[in-house]
């Protein structure tokens, strides 16, 4: 039996947000699971695709860091 997790426990457990779950969905990066075939329908991520993508992968797909930013307050 598979095991599905809403956006946000796959957020938690990926330690990233929400919206971010979102992106690699709509990006293709992490597959779902519609539960309806209508368009605002709820999705959930089984935890085997989850397990899948690496999370280095997955912060390679995020935002880079502004311009001029530096870690650990360096400049």
């Amino acid at each position: 039996m598979k095991k599905l997790l809403t956006k946000k426990e796959a957020a938690e457990y990926l330690e990233c947000s929400v919206t971010q779950i979102d992106r690699y969905r709509r990006s293709g990066v992490l597959p779902y699971v519609k539960m309806s075939p209508h368009s605002n329908s709820k999705v959930l991520f089984d935890i085997a695709d989850i397990q899948a993508v690496s999370y280095t992968h997955l912060r390679a797909h995020e935002t880079p860091e502004p311009r001029g930013w530096r870690r650990g307050g360096e400049k």
